[in-house]
């Protein structure tokens, strides 16, 4: 809004009213004219990330496992606990990932070999 002796005394306050000298000549009016002036401007400053984000966005990542065996067969066994409040407002991830694997030995006392040439998992479990 244009900048007149009744909404000046907003400056005065200190809470965020700048002023800006309007790009765009224009008449008494208001309307574009290229003869115009570059009438003052009033405006109150706001920072966007001031209201929509969190700070801090703090995530929480909690994993206990286990796993072990012997000749008969192995186990893996996980629990789990994921919180991510996001950084934007009202985002968030939760979760409790908790997979039990076991393995054992077949009738011909062998034990299975994993679909994939990947050894045998160890420690907590990722997500992608």
């Amino acid at each position: 809004m244009r900048l007149n002796d009744i909404n000046r005394e907003l400056l005065s306050a200190n809470d965020g009213w700048k002023t800006m000298t309007d790009p765009v000549k224009t008449n008494a009016a208001g309307d574009y004219d290229p003869n115009g002036t570059n009438a003052e401007l009033i405006y109150k400053d706001f920072n966007y990330g001031d209201y929509a984000f969190k700070s801090p966005a703090v995530t929480q990542d909690y994993n206990l496992g286990m796993s072990g065996g012997n000749e008969r067969g192995k186990y893996y066994a996980n629990v789990g606990y994921f919180n991510e409040e996001g950084l934007p407002l009202n985002v968030f991830y939760k979760g409790s990932p908790s997979p039990v694997t076991l393995i054992t030995r077949s009738a011909t006392g062998s034990l299975p070999k994993p679909a994939s040439n990947t050894p045998w998992p160890t420690g907590a479990i990722s997500r992608s």
